[in-house]
């Protein structure tokens, strides 16, 4: 951004006034250099076939994301722990919230091991009676609700919206 000396002063005061940082500050500007290269992609460009399928792919799955249910089940997570006898709720709605941050920043790690398609397949056992529980069942229903949301359907569209998109620009 044109502010070098800026840059290399506040490294220097990051690492130390007694550290060389020469070799760092090499590497760093390489690696803006190279990144400053990479072409971009113009709202016209997505008229060409090439980019018509990651971009439905893309779309789609932002698609399911909101249609899964989780907008409602955490507007209305309060109420449904009112329901189910739960005596405070809002810190029920708190913890849930929680888990939620938490099952995220899992899903970073998840994503990379188990890879972006398994994640984003449900497999739910047939002739389950959860209708029929109540009280406590229902925080745990609500809370691996959320889980399965963060861990799949939640983070996975947008990743592969950012990475879809740049991969078929490289082909």
């Amino acid at each position: 951004m044109g502010m070098m000396e800026d840059f290399e002063a506040s490294l220097q005061v990051l690492r130390g006034f007694d550290t060389d940082i020469s070799v760092e500050v090499n590497e760093i500007k390489r690696a803006v250099a190279s990144s400053t290269k990479r072409t971009t992609i113009r709202f016209a460009d997505l008229k060409r076939k090439r980019y018509w399928y990651p971009l439905t792919i893309g779309i789609g799955l932002l698609v399911l994301q909101q249609l899964s249910g989780i907008n409602g089940v955490l507007f209305y997570s309060t109420n449904i722990f009112e329901s189910a006898g739960v005596s405070s709720s809002n810190a029920a709605t708190c913890l849930v919230g929680a888990i939620q941050v938490v099952a995220t920043g899992v899903t970073t790690w998840l994503v990379d091991k188990a890879g972006r398609r398994v994640l984003l397949m449900d497999i739910v056992a047939k002739g389950s009676d959860l209708h029929n529980i109540m009280g406590v069942l229902s925080l745990v229903g609500l809370v691996a609700f959320v889980i399965a949301f963060s861990l799949g359907v939640g983070a996975i569209p947008w990743i592969i919206m950012s990475e879809g998109l740049s991969l078929f620009m490289q082909l």
